[in-house]
Formats: C-alpha cells, sequence, structure tokens
C-alpha cells in the first residue's frame, strides 16, 4: 500500500493493523486479503477534505489488500483563533468581488465588496465563535449570514454615516470545533440606502 497525501494543510495518516504513518512513513506491504484500515488525523490548523484512490468517505478507510492500492489523502488549511482579512487565502469568494478604494482606517487598509449575485464569501475555521467586521455606509444592503450552512440573521450594513471596522455580525459561543461561516449578498436594502452592497472587511475567529 502507498499513501499520497495532498494539498497545503498539514495532518497524518495512519494504519491498522500498523504499518503505515504518514507523516513519515507512507508504504507498507500487508498479506494479500488483509483489511487495512487509513484514519487521517489532521492537525489544529488543517482539515482533512478527502480520499482519492478508494470508495471511502468520512476520516476513516477501510481497503481489502487485492491489490496494489495508492490512496490519496488531502489536508487544507483552516482558519484558527485570529483575523482573516478578506486577502486572506482562507476566504473563499463565490461570485465577483471588487477592492474598494485603500483607506487606512480597514483592517489592512481595504475592503471587499459584491453588488450582485451570486456573491458570497466563506470561512472555514476552528474554534467557539466568528465576527464578520465591514465597513458601514449608505451604499450597504442587507445580507445573509449563514453558520454551517443555516441561515442565522439577515443583517442591514446601512449607516448615514460611514463606519469602520464595524462590527456586522458575531456569533454565539459554539461549541468547540470545525465551523463555516458564509456572508451572501441578497439584492435587498432599505429605502434610504443607495445601493445594495455587500463589504467584508474580514473574520475574526475566537
Amino acid at each position: 500500500m502507498q499513501v499520497t497525501k495532498s494539498g497545503t494543510g498539514a495532518g497524518e495518516v495512519r494504519s491498522s493493523p500498523s504499518g503505515v504513518s504518514c507523516g513519515t512513513d507512507c508504504s507498507e506491504q500487508f498479506q494479500p486479503g488483509m483489511q487495512v484500515t487509513l484514519t487521517a488525523m489532521p492537525d489544529d490548523t488543517s482539515r482533512f477534505t478527502g480520499w482519492t484512490g478508494a470508495d471511502c468517505s468520512g476520516t476513516t478507510c477501510t481497503v481489502t489488500m487485492d491489490q496494489a492500492t495508492n490512496v490519496g489523502a488531502a489536508f487544507e488549511p483552516v482558519a484558527t483563533p485570529g483575523t482573516y482579512q478578506e486577502s486572506s487565502p482562507l476566504v473563499k469568494f463565490t461570485g465577483t468581488w471588487t477592492t474598494a478604494p485603500a483607506n487606512t482606517k480597514d483592517f489592512g487598509g481595504r475592503v471587499r465588496l459584491a453588488t450582485k449575485a451570486p456573491g458570497k464569501a466563506t470561512l472555514t475555521f476552528r474554534g467557539t465563535g466568528v465576527r464578520w467586521v465591514t465597513r458601514k455606509a449608505r451604499t450597504d444592503g442587507i445580507s445573509n449570514v449563514y453558520l454551517d450552512g443555516r441561515l442565522v440573521v439577515r443583517v442591514d450594513g446601512y449607516s448615514s454615516t460611514t463606519q469602520y471596522r464595524a462590527t456586522a455580525f458575531s456569533s454565539a459561543t459554539l461549541t468547540y470545533g470545525e465551523h463555516t461561516v458564509t456572508i451572501a449578498y441578497s439584492g435587498r436594502k432599505r429605502a434610504a440606502a443607495t445601493n445594495d452592497d455587500i463589504v467584508l472587511d474580514a473574520f475574526v475567529v475566537r
């Protein structure tokens, strides 16, 4: 058996019976017909995203050794407690987002905004909560916020005066573990707003 790791995250794959600890030892000769169970173990800054070369799901994969087998395991980085600006590679954007003119009052001096569907920004994190930081202005609309795929609140970002590093949303305390937050353009706005933008300055994980 040969195990190959991929992705930019970090972790190990271990086998039962023992023999693979990849890590460092990514290949092993097992007896024909033996069932070998692989377990993916991401480190604290990563998550396991799936197997290749075998029909498996979840973090374990059982393979019957009836032929030479090459199994792939993919790991990707996950956000841990800290601040993730709109420029972070861990923030995944859907749709068209543009960078607003620089302003030193924002985290990192910039924000990104979307003005049409399907504008979404998503962060997968490991922690107990998350906060969305925005730049509130007359041009901001009403946005949808999802936690772990469930709509939890609609946020009106309108402000008659510009507010920098403003908290648009802060989650309740979550069970420690892996979670996903998504902010999404809705096309809605209050009557006083001049546009229906959604703006991301940063996500703050706790």
